[in-house]
């Protein structure tokens, strides 16, 4: 039997740089965007983030896009 995705989701998390530890460490935090379309293409969700994350006081250190399913037998 083949096995599909059930109940697929996907979001994205935006660490922006706020500032550096006392070692001059970056310091990140991070801003999501929930309920992104699982179908969405890796290139659009990474631009999705970057205009985004253009919207913060901080710069952009990275873009993760995070999906989830649950593994159903076909």
């Amino acid at each position: 039997m083949a096995t599909g995705k059930a109940n697929e989701t996907a979001k994205l998390v935006i660490n922006v740089e706020v500032g550096a530890d006392s070692n001059g460490k970056a310091k990140y935090a991070q801003r999501s965007i929930l309920a992104l379309d699982p179908a969405i293409s890796d290139d659009d969700a990474r631009a999705i983030g970057t205009l985004y994350g253009g919207l913060q006081t901080y710069p952009v250190g990275t873009v993760v896009r995070q999906s989830t399913a649950a593994l159903v037998e076909d």
